[in-house]
């Protein structure tokens, strides 16, 4: 089943910047990957938020335990 990496970038000041969406293979790559995205904004000014979600929860089928939706 597809898991979906979804990425809430913001300022420093708490302000929203962007959100990316990434498609994966599983909930184990999703995890993997956000560690990769991760790295990319090391050091830098934004802060972000991770969240691996189902393609139930993603597609809006089913909510995901403890995860709200967007």
């Amino acid at each position: 089943m597809s898991f979906w990496l979804i990425v809430y970038l913001f300022t420093q000041e708490g302000e929203f910047v962007a959100k990316d969406v990434y498609e994966t293979g599983g909930q184990e790559q999703c995890v993997k990957f956000a560690g990769e995205v991760a790295r990319t904004i090391i050091n830098s000014r934004l802060q972000a938020q991770f969240h691996c979600v189902s393609d139930d929860h993603y597609m809006g089928r089913k909510q995901d335990e403890g995860v709200d939706y967007d």
